[in-house]
């Protein structure tokens, strides 16, 4: 392009090499900065609103042996104050154990177990309560699916089996902050199933005790 000695044409031709380049840079980078306007927005919604959670669980029943596992955990905090979570994971049976069970006050109907392992499904919500400097308390409650997969012996033969169980726990804990965006959690929780579509959901058996510890890391 040449260059015209008008200051006036000068002007305008220099605007037009600016913008000639100002159009070549977007279309070059066009891919780029699409991400960035989609990705933008995304990152300012998501920024300190969810948190994964990461525990290990010991569940005491009212009635028979312990189970230990790990869970999973995803936070979103809608507010402040107020958080919704989903979790999964997966419990197993104390290593070794074979339990009798009275049929009477059993959620499960057998004589004997052994390598009884549960999957839960779980849909949670957190109500924070009060913060004393690293600490955060706060309440909990929560419901969903347990899928229960176990070994069942009945005069001598050992069968596969499982159940689906409906369960809604209450509780509460506490949040030891150690960086910004890592918490140590401790959390108790009183738990009640029962097997869809049995009416004994208050069975002594169908009670436990849910301890876990773990670390909850931002997002």
């Amino acid at each position: 392009m040449v260059i015209s000695n008008s200051p006036k044409k000068n002007y305008y031709q220099a605007l037009t090499i600016i913008a000639l380049k100002k159009v070549q840079f977007f279309r070059t980078n066009s891919a780029l900065i699409a991400l960035c306007v989609v990705l933008c927005p995304i990152t300012a919604f998501t920024q300190d609103q969810f948190d994964f959670e990461l525990s290990k669980n010991v569940i005491s029943p009212s009635y028979g042996p312990k189970l230990y596992g790990y869970m999973g955990t995803v936070h979103y905090s809608y507010t402040e104050k107020v958080g919704i979570s989903v979790a999964t994971g997966y419990m197993k049976i104390e290593e070794s154990s074979t339990y009798l069970r009275d049929r009477e006050n059993s959620l499960i109907d057998y004589d004997k177990v052994t390598d009884l392992k549960i999957i839960p499904l779980i849909f949670g919500g957190r109500y924070n309560l009060f913060s004393m400097g690293r600490f955060e308390t706060f309440f909990e409650t929560e419901s969903g699916l347990n899928f229960l997969l176990f070994e069942e012996l009945r005069e001598g033969d050992i069968s596969k089996n499982y159940e689906v169980h409906l369960g809604i726990g209450l509780g509460g804990g506490a949040n030891l902050l150690i960086t910004d965006y890592l918490r140590f959690v401790i959390k108790c929780k009183l738990n009640v199933a029962t097997k869809i579509g049995d009416d004994a959901l208050f069975h002594r058996s169908s009670r436990y005790v849910t301890l876990s510890t773990g670390l909850q890391i931002g997002l």
